[in-house]
């Protein structure tokens, strides 16, 4: 798969992040229009490819395969890129903020 895949329904690219947790032997990707995309729905999207959607308990962790860094915030993340995710545990009491639950 190309990293920036064709849709034949539009005539438009479409970006990708590429994503995998831990355990996962390989990437698995995120589509999405333009250059960047939102720390926020990344991990949404993230959360409902994988886990089923949104978690209440728990968050996902963003790292930059090759930079370490670890996105946070309101920041974006870049066309392209690879990340690691690691689902982390919220602290008791507090919600998740950065996405929707519904």
């Amino acid at each position: 798969v190309a990293a920036c895949a064709w849709s034949p329904f539009d005539g438009r690219a479409m970006s990708t992040v590429h994503y995998k947790f831990k355990s996962d032997p390989e990437y698995a990707h995120i589509r999405f229009d333009g250059v960047y995309i939102s720390l926020s729905d990344l991990k949404d999207q993230i959360s409902r490819k994988s886990l089923g959607g949104p978690q209440r308990d728990v968050d996902l962790e963003i790292t930059n395969a090759q930079t370490g860094e670890v996105y946070t915030g309101n920041t974006t993340v870049q066309k392209n890129t690879s990340v690691l995710v690691a689902v982390v545990p919220v602290a008791p009491g507090s919600e998740r903020q950065d996405f929707n639950m519904g």
